[in-house]
């Protein structure tokens, strides 16, 4: 199996046609990697991210991040991101709508209110200063939810224009990489059968 490196900073790997593995580190992404061939225990998801509810859907991706309050030098547009303790990112499809669902896990009920009031405020910001069509689609596919100290953001997004959008970001990521032939340098081989 070959493992790539991304931007020098995201480790994946292709493990069939409909599973691609990324992991910050090396070392994470083979821990992986031996917790799905069985070599190792996994994680109680429930029990470490309470924030987890499976979506709606067909879900193609699921990431977690804990310790988000104590990340250093966060940009002024992300610090309602300090009043978080962990997060929970869904990515998936149904029917004609590409989901995307975020779950931000506070210390309280009250944070959790603290935080959908700015993350609609900024929304509201958002809305009055941009004048686009698909901006708009997307504001109207975006709802706001509180379940105890998780609030969750659920966006379903018609997947046309969201499968436009991955295009043009792929274009202006392989731009960026001085390379449109696609290709990733491999950093490391791993044997399957490990």
């Amino acid at each position: 199996m070959t493992i790539y490196l991304f931007y020098d900073e995201i480790y994946g790997t292709i493990l069939d046609n409909r599973t691609i593995v990324l992991g910050k580190s090396l070392s994470g992404l083979r821990g992986y990697l031996q917790v799905r061939r069985g070599n190792r225990p996994s994680v109680d998801v429930k029990a470490r991210f309470s924030s987890y509810s499976p979506a709606a859907g067909q879900c193609l991706v699921v990431a977690f991040a804990e310790g988000i309050n104590r990340a250093a030098g966060l940009p002024v547009q992300a610090r309602v991101l300090q009043l978080t303790e962990g997060m929970t990112i869904q990515i998936g499809e149904n029917s004609e709508n590409a989901l995307l669902n975020v779950s931000l896990t506070t210390d309280s009920p009250q944070t959790a209110n603290q935080v959908q009031q700015v993350l609609q405020g900024i929304l509201a910001l958002l809305t009055l200063t941009q004048a686009h069509p698909d901006l708009d689609v997307l504001v109207r596919s975006l709802v706001f939810s509180i379940e105890d100290r998780t609030v969750r953001c659920d966006l379903n997004y018609p997947l046309e224009l969201a499968t436009f959008w991955v295009r043009q970001l792929v274009i202006v990521s392989e731009a960026a990489m001085g390379t449109t032939s696609g290709k990733v340098p491999a950093v490391d081989q791993e044997d399957a059968a490990h």
